[in-house]
């Protein structure tokens, strides 16, 4: 909260008036169901932003019509059950990155047979470079441990996002995959490259 009011006042009658400012906290915890619409504008809004892409003529339209049942009354109550589902699925976790009671992050992961998979970690752009991915990763590292691989899908021109998995340990797999929520209702695809954090764990 900026404040103007003088913050320091001396013998001499002189004040400090510099405008300071309260950064409020940043709090990483476990998601509940009742975070699940905040966590879909995580979503919607990351991805208008990082995902259109002029070359491959994926339009933010095309990145819109993802979205478009949530503004649909027959198509939301379907998929907010099938999120409510994840919640109760204890190979599957979530977590959100709160600030001043608003949720501007997410990551999910789940355990699978012989690795375990980052399936999303988006972060309000607002936010970027304040260690909040770095928060939401350590969190997921906390969880599915260390004694298999993490692998996560991205998208071959999102740099940013891999630059941030390579800084953390990450290595390209040199396998193209295509995660089923690359693929847009509008016939688009984005194209994903598989990264994988190797084991460290027994």
């Amino acid at each position: 909260i900026p404040s103007s009011v003088p913050i320091l006042c001396y013998l001499d009658n002189t004040c400090d008036t510099r405008v300071y400012f309260w950064v409020p906290m940043i709090t990483v915890r476990r998601a509940i169901a009742a975070d699940i619409a905040a966590i879909r504008f995580v979503q919607r809004e990351t991805w208008l932003v990082t995902y259109p892409n002029r070359a491959l003529g994926i339009t933010r339209a095309d990145i819109a019509a993802q979205f478009a049942v949530d503004d649909n009354d027959t198509g939301q109550p379907g998929w907010l059950r099938e999120r409510n589902k994840q919640f109760g699925d204890t190979q599957m976790m979530a977590w959100v990155a709160q600030q001043s009671g608003d949720i501007i992050g997410y990551a999910t992961a789940q355990k699978e047979g012989t690795q375990n998979r980052l399936n999303a970690l988006y972060v309000l752009p607002a936010y970027h470079r304040k260690g909040i991915g770095s928060q939401l990763f350590a969190a997921v590292l906390l969880w599915v441990g260390a004694d298999k691989p993490l692998c996560v899908n991205v998208a071959t021109y999102n740099q940013a996002a891999i630059d941030f998995y390579l800084a953390r340990g990450c290595e390209k797999t040199g396998k193209s995959v295509t995660d089923e929520v690359a693929h847009l209702p509008t016939g688009k695809t984005i194209p994903e490259i598989e990264m994988v954090r190797i084991a460290t764990g027994s």
